[in-house]
């Protein structure tokens, strides 16, 4: 297998270009599979423990306040899409 810097960044541009075409639910549904499997590696790992302390649990905390606004965030746009449709 060799190393084709051109047909490596033309594959990524490609990529960039699918997903940035993907409908809204396709990435949110995508963005939870991506939450599952971290929480499966964090379980598997041993990293998972929500009684950290220190910086460790600084980060976490970080990550559930964010995981948390990002579930939010998308409840609401599957609200909008819904009242969308029915409009």
């Amino acid at each position: 297998m060799g190393f084709d810097l051109e047909k490596m960044l033309a594959s990524k541009a490609a990529m960039r270009k699918r997903m940035a075409e993907l409908p809204i639910r396709e990435k949110f549904r995508m963005l939870d599979a991506m939450r599952e499997r971290e929480l499966m590696i964090r379980r598997a790992t041993g990293r998972g423990d929500r009684g950290q302390e220190g910086k460790h649990g600084e980060v976490q905390r970080f990550w559930d306040d964010y995981n948390a606004r990002i579930e939010r965030e998308r409840e609401e746009e599957m609200k909008r899409e819904e009242q969308a449709e029915t409009d």
